[in-house]
C-alpha cells in the first residue's frame, strides 16, 4: 500500500487493510466493491458546532425538535457548552447562502433569547443510505463510513460504526493467530450486513421521518412524497408511513415511551444494531462470552 503525505510517501507492507476512511473511502473504491443505495435527493444537511447553553433550558444531551421545517437535532458535544444543532436546507444552496440564513433558522431552535450564541463551524452535506456490496474482499476489510452510510438523525452512523469494528477486531485477531479460519471473517460481514439493513437503515429512516413530522399534514418540500428515487430503491414501504394517518399513531407511541416498562422494551431492541453476544463463541473463552451476554438487558 502506498501511503501519500504532500511532502512524503511510504510503503507499508500489511498482511491485512482495513478501510475506516470514510463516506469516499478510497479503500473501497480502489477494491471495486460497489456501494449500493440511494442519496437523499430533495435536502442538504447542514451541522453546525455552536456554543449555546441549552442545559439550562432543559435539554438533555440529545434532542430531537419535531417539525416539518424547523426540525432539528441538538446533541451536547462538550462540559463547555459546545453543542451540535444539526438541521435540513433545499440542496444546492452555497455556504454563503446557508451562513446568511443561519441566524433567522437559529430563531427557530434556540430557546431563551435564541442569542449570544457562537458558531464555531458549519459544514453542509448530502445524506445517503447505501451499504457496500461486500464488507470484506481477500484481505480488504471495510468498516464505518467506508462500509455504510444513513442519515444522521438518531445518530445510528457512529454506533453502527463501532459495532463494526469491535466484533471485527476480536474476529481479526482470532484469524491473524491462528486460532480461527479466515472464513469467520466471511460470517462478520454477512453479519453485519444484515444488521445494517435490517436495523440501522430502517431505523435512520423512521427517525427521520419522526424528526420531520413526515406527511402530518405539512411537507412543504414534499421531501416525503412518493418519487422515482423511494421506488428504485425500494423506500415505498417505508414512505408509505409518512401519511397523516400516521400522526394518531405516532402521537400514541410518544404517549407509551412515557412508561418505563415501555423505555426498557425499547432500549432492548437497539441492540439488534449488535451481533448476538455468541456469535464467534467457538473462538473465544466461555466466560468472556457469557460476561458479553450478561451486560445486554433481559428482553421483557
Amino acid at each position: 500500500m502506498h501511503h501519500s503525505e504532500p511532502n512524503d510517501q511510504e510503503i507499508i507492507d500489511a498482511s491485512w487493510l482495513v478501510g475506516a476512511d470514510g463516506g469516499r473511502s478510497t479503500v473501497r473504491a480502489e477494491s471495486g466493491i460497489a456501494f449500493e443505495g440511494f442519496t437523499w435527493p430533495k435536502e442538504e444537511f447542514v451541522a453546525t458546532n455552536v456554543y449555546y447553553p441549552f442545559d439550562k433550558y432543559g435539554f438533555t444531551n440529545r434532542n430531537f425538535m419535531i417539525d416539518s421545517i424547523n426540525w432539528a437535532i441538538v446533541a451536547k458535544i462538550s462540559n463547555d457548552d459546545l453543542w451540535r444543532v444539526a438541521y435540513g436546507v433545499k440542496p444546492g444552496m452555497t455556504k454563503d447562502q446557508i451562513l446568511e440564513e443561519l441566524p433567522q433558522r437559529f430563531k427557530n431552535f434556540l430557546p431563551g433569547p435564541g442569542e449570544g450564541y457562537t458558531v464555531k463551524q458549519a459544514n453542509s452535506y448530502r445524506p445517503h443510505q447505501r451499504c457496500a456490496a461486500r464488507f470484506r474482499k481477500g484481505h480488504v476489510i471495510l468498516v464505518g463510513d467506508a462500509a455504510h452510510l444513513n442519515n444522521p438523525i438518531g445518530g445510528l452512523g457512529l454506533t453502527t460504526g463501532i459495532l463494526d469494528a469491535g466484533p471485527l477486531a476480536r474476529a481479526l485477531t482470532a484469524v491473524i493467530s491462528g486460532n480461527a479460519p479466515d472464513s469467520l471473517l466471511d460470517r462478520w460481514d454477512e453479519l453485519r450486513r444484515k444488521c445494517w439493513h435490517e436495523q440501522t437503515n430502517k431505523q435512520s429512516i423512521e427517525f427521520k421521518r419522526i424528526a420531520q413530522q413526515g406527511g402530518h399534514g405539512q411537507d412543504p418540500d414534499g421531501i416525503w412524497k412518493s418519487d422515482d428515487v423511494a421506488e428504485k430503491n425500494g423506500m415505498t414501504a417505508y414512505l408509505v408511513n409518512a401519511n397523516p394517518d400516521v400522526k394518531e399513531k405516532d402521537e400514541a407511541l410518544y404517549k407509551a415511551l412515557q412508561v418505563p416498562e415501555n423505555q426498557r422494551s425499547m432500549r432492548h431492541r437497539v441492540w439488534g444494531l449488535a451481533l448476538p453476544a455468541d456469535w464467534m463463541a467457538e473462538y473465544e473463552d466461555p466466560d468472556v462470552v457469557k460476561r458479553r451476554g450478561d451486560l445486554r438487558p433481559v428482553e421483557i
